[in-house]
């Protein structure tokens, strides 16, 4: 059963924003703000991290011109 749930707003530089529902078991006694964001932070650090080992990070390419 969820415990807690956040909505995030996830900006980064050079990408359009990103709405981001969190939820988890624990109390909020057991897992404050600060480090819930931490962990979801380091969560997508080692999944990009992984996507990259892989060869799986999609291309940026330029539009077509007119």
């Amino acid at each position: 059963m969820a415990e807690q749930a956040a909505v995030l707003l996830r900006q980064t530089e050079g990408r359009k924003d990103e709405l981001v529902t969190l939820i988890s078991s624990l109390e909020p006694s057991r897992l404050d703000a600060e480090n819930w964001l931490r962990l979801n932070r380091d969560a997508w650090g080692i999944e990009k991290r992984f996507a990259s080992a892989i060869g799986y990070l999609p291309q940026r390419r330029p539009l077509p011109g007119p």
